[in-house]
């Protein structure tokens, strides 16, 4: 093994100086030589009796013919099966015209589409084929078909009429016995007719306009059928190889009989020149091999039946009974290797659907193919994925779950699936509640109702008892009885499904309330007498959970109804008295129908009894304050009654009156309590008394206000931004709200207690103060939130830096301060590093595409930069070492010494010529200039046009 390793270097080394050597000159007609020849792995994927076989000239697929099975089965360069064409009959030869191929069966040839695998016309006359063997095509396109049956080569023009045919049965030159393979030789314009029972393969000329048009113009073989070069005993098929040039280099020729293929040079010698045998077997006699194999080893061949050569990846392709395609590299030939992992993603899709057919999609190594299945019987079509990206349409989905299987297969026959579980339900039925959400009941219980589809099983979720009851179905109409949690908002979720579907939810709320409202009443006692003004100011509030409305009578006449909604629940009603008594009664009522006692007092106008005024310093009546005192005094006539004052039933204690009617609080204030103060002011004369009063409320907590969101300073790129935020009533309700952004005042919208404002209109691009203000009715020093901005919609700076790989495994940049960033291809995050606003991301974990691969940089804003691929860092060695600007030569020379040592390359060089080995055709640097990377250079020098 070391021997042979060592000879192997030695002759790559040699034959790389020689070609350096050779550079600058034009190439010289030389012998040819015998090949290197190496065994591959084999080809075996869904092949029975493989037969004859063709290479497209791209070298990306190949086609062999399988008698047993019917079929062309097409395979690509990695020796993957990716499509099997049904034939119309059985299929032997097989050949190019153009676009098309040509498949032999029996008594006439197909023309089929590869693409579609669609026959598009045959050739063949009735009676003209008997029994086709084999098929060429020449460069005018004309189409030569071997008949064993007639032991004749028939001709077609390229328009598929036939021509004529030649030979016949016989020895003789130009004559056959069972005519076998065809080949066209397109150097010498030449028709090679493998002269199976003659042993012999003959040489036509096949230029119509030569004198010698369809003339054995020579003979590759002894025919002496015995066991020594040049001699065949059953040859089946033959296959060309070209120089550079084009010029033909060498002859394969497939003995079945032998198991073996002998290499000749056609051109040289009356018979050819035999240079080596391939696949035979132990047997020796001279210096030639012979003898049959039994096919057991993978590099052996099992009566071989026709061979192929690869131009495009220097490679022997040869069908072999044991159901296998023998892979023979030539000359350092092999076939190409994909080592990148096979990738499958399924992108995110809802796992819930009410529509029969199911769109699905996804990203996959390129190149794959995609098949679909299901465990429902739901079908999807066929999937053609363009670059990485696939989609499909299952249509079908079966009602329940359907699991979808996904299976990819890569160019190499590698094999990733995944799954995905689809629930397929059908919409969910009409449901509505027509009981009010909100309503207010007195009771432990009530009626729900609405409407449903038909055939439907309705449910009534109490989710404050956790109650589960179900409805009276009826029609289309539903209905039924719910227990209540008392005094408590009872939350239900009401769901109506039935076989099949989804199902269908709604809420509602019902509120249970048999407490009767607390109320709390401002006005003159009771029996107490007025003389100033005929009308009095009843005002007050409700305690209660719902409260509704107040309703005021005076004297037994018509109720005045006053509404009392939350928070402040008050109401101030005035009403006029008449002369005399007046009964006045006061009543709360609630929203369940709760009501309160019935407040009932009589309060006397009589116009002779003492009359008071009230100074301007007295507050007004039902007014707010947030000082513990008020100032309180007026006047009184006659001068001599006397004046005092009560709060909330208790007497003030330092009431002064003069001789001159006038009378005041305490010099220091009244005190106050805090919440509703009922300041009663009263004059007796002796004659009687008289009374005012003022209702006061003592109020010294500032508001609660909040900016609930956002919740704390933010960037935003979106002007739309809605601010919002909470703020607590008082007895006199909502406090007032401003806002400012900047400097522009912002009206905004207050709703039971929530408040919300729309600034974008406002904002400057950079920093923003949003203020709100809150300020009470009792004039309690305000209170102010701030919410600061800072409005961005500028993308984050993002650069990527250089890269000397195709595929690196680590790439870096640049990215603006505090900006996130990530690295992904597909669903593969690769882990990322950022110090002082560079990043570097390391590629080794997984596999990934180099024109997917996506940098993305995401500011705190939001706002996002995206770089996709990698190509625009892609910065290719030049392979020019000596800094002149060419590739030539000498650098090939310069790659040569680094690679053995002999010199040692800079920084610099060992950037321009670490090159390989490659790595799906790009750059892939190991860090040292190899043999790998001189054979590089050495090809960009012969040819400019190649790169990496």
């Amino acid at each position: 093994m070391i021997h042979a390793k060592r000879n192997l270097t030695t002759l790559l080394v040699v034959s790389l100086l020689v070609a350096v050597i050779s550079l600058p000159g034009t190439i010289s007609l030389a012998a040819a030589v015998a090949p290197v020849a190496k065994a591959m792995p084999p080809v075996r994927d869904g092949m029975m009796t493989p037969a004859r076989i063709v290479v497209e000239s791209s070298g990306n697929n190949y086609y062999v013919t399988d008698p047993r099975a019917g079929a062309v089965l097409k395979y690509n360069l990695y020796g993957h099966l990716v499509q099997t064409i049904k034939t119309t009959g059985i299929p032997l030869g097989i050949a190019f015209a153009g676009s098309d191929l040509l498949v032999t069966c029996g008594n006439y040839v197909s023309v089929v589409n590869p693409g579609t695998g669609a026959e598009i016309r045959r050739i063949g006359e009735p009676g003209v084929i008997a029994k086709a063997t084999g098929v060429a095509v020449d460069s005018l396109g004309s189409t030569y078909v071997a008949d064993a049956a007639k032991h004749q080569v028939h001709v077609f023009a390229a328009s598929g009429v036939y021509v004529r045919s030649f030979g016949g049965l016989g020895k003789a030159a130009g004559f056959f016995q069972y005519p076998a393979g065809l080949a066209y030789d397109k150097d010498l314009n030449r028709l090679a007719v493998a002269d199976s029972m003659n042993g012999r393969v003959q040489l036509f000329d096949v230029n119509p306009s030569s004198p010698t048009y369809l003339t054995n113009v020579k003979t590759i073989g002894l025919g002496t059928l015995r066991d020594q070069p040049l001699d065949f005993v059953a040859p089946q098929g033959v296959s060309f190889e070209y120089d550079k040039a084009g010029k033909l280099k060498r002859m394969y020729v497939v003995d079945t009989w032998k198991s073996g293929i002998q290499v000749i040079d056609p051109l040289d010698g009356v018979n050819g020149r035999y240079l080596s045998l391939v696949g035979a077997g132990a047997i020796s006699a001279g210096s030639y091999i012979y003898g049959m194999l039994n096919g057991v080893q993978d590099w052996q061949f099992l009566l071989p039946s026709d061979a192929a050569f690869d131009p495009v990846y220097s490679r022997l392709l040869v069908p072999s009974a044991n159901s296998s395609i023998q892979i023979i590299g030539i000359d350092g030939g092999m076939t190409p290797s994909d080592n990148n992992p096979i990738y499958l993603n399924i992108d995110a899709s809802p796992l819930n659907t009410n529509s029969p057919n199911y769109a699905i999609s996804g990203t996959v190594k390129p190149g794959s193919q995609i098949k679909i299945t299901t465990n429902t019987g739901a079908i999807a079509g066929l999937v053609e994925p363009v670059g990485q990206v696939w989609n499909a349409t299952i249509t079908g989905l079966a009602l329940g779950v359907n699991k979808i299987t996904v299976l990819a297969t890569d160019v190499t026959g590698k094999e990733l699936s995944k799954e995905i579980s689809v629930l397929y339900t059908l919409n969910a039925p009409s449901l509505t509640v027509t009981t009010a959400t909100g309503t207010v009941v007195n009771g432990l219980s009530t009626a729900l109702s609405g409407t449903v589809d038909a055939d439907c099983t309705v449910n009534i979720i109490n989710n404050t008892t956790g109650i589960t009851s179900t409805a009276v179905v009826t029609g289309t109409s539903w209905n039924g009885t719910v227990t209540l949690s008392n005094n408590a908002a009872n939350n239900f979720t009401v769901t109506a499904s039935k076989p099949g579907s989804n199902t269908a939810s709604t809420s509602v709320t019902i509120i249970s309330d048999t407490t009767a409202p607390s109320l709390n009443i401002s006005a003159l006692p009771d029996n107490s007498y007025s003389s100033g003004t005929m009308t009095q100011n009843i005002s007050g509030y409700v305690q209660d959970a719902n409260p509704s409305t107040v309703s005021v009578s005076v004297n037994g006449g018509a109720a005045a109804i006053y509404s009392t909604p939350l928070p402040a629940a008050s109401f101030s009603a005035s009403v006029t008295l008449q002369q005399g008594a007046n009964t006045i009664t006061v009543q709360a009522t609630d929203l369940a129908g709760n009501t309160s006692f019935v407040n009932t007092r009589t309060i006397s106008y009589q116009p002779t009894r003492p009359v008071l005024t009230l100074g301007a310093a007295t507050p007004a009546d039902n007014s707010f304050t947030n000082s513990a005192t008020v100032s309180v005094s007026g006047t009184v006539t006659p001068v001599n009654s006397v004046v005092t004052i009560t709060n909330n039933g208790v007497a003030v204690a330092g009431v002064t009156n003069d001789a001159a009617g006038n009378w005041s609080a305490p010099v220091t204030g009244l005190p106050l309590v805090n919440g509703q103060n009922v300041i009663v002011i009263s004059a007796n004369a002796g004659a009687g008394d008289a009374s005012l009063k003022r209702t006061v409320t003592l109020d010294t907590t500032v508001p609660g206000l909040a900016i609930t969101s956002p919740a704390a300073d933010i960037s935003i790129n979106d002007p739309s931004i809605e601010i919002a935020g909470t703020v607590s009533a008082d007895a006199g309700g909502y406090p007032t709200l401003t806002a400012m952004v900047n400097s522009t005042p912002v009206t905004p919208t207050l709703t039971n207690g929530t408040f919300v404002l729309y600034p974008g209109a406002y904002l400057a691009e950079g920093p923003n103060t949003i203020t709100v203000t809150a300020t009470d009715s009792a004039n309690n020093p305000p209170v102010i939130q701030v919410r600061n901005i800072n409005y961005d919609i500028t993308p984050p700076a993002l650069t990527l830096g250089s890269t000397y790989a195709g595929y690196p495994k680590t790439i870096s940049g640049t990215v603006e301060s505090q900006a996130s960033i990530t690295v992904k291809d597909g669903a593969t995050s690769f882990p990322v590093v950022v110090t002082a606003g560079q990043w570097t991301a390391n590629l080794s974990s997984a596999s990934y595409s180099r024109d997917t691969l996506q940098i993305k940089a995401t500011d705190a804003a939001g706002n996002i930069s995206v770089i996709t691929g990698l190509s625009s860092s892609y910065t290719k060695p030049s392979g020019d070492l000596n800094a002149d600007s060419l590739v030539n030569t000498v650098d090939v020379q310069l790659a040569l010494d680094f690679a053995y040592g002999r010199k040692v390359p800079t920084q610099e060089q060992l950037l321009q010529g670490d090159i390989g080995p490659l790595l799906n055709g790009f750059a892939n640097p190991n860090g040292v200039i190899d043999l790998s990377d001189a054979i590089l250079i050495r090809k960009k020098a012969v040819d400019s046009t190649f790169t990496w």
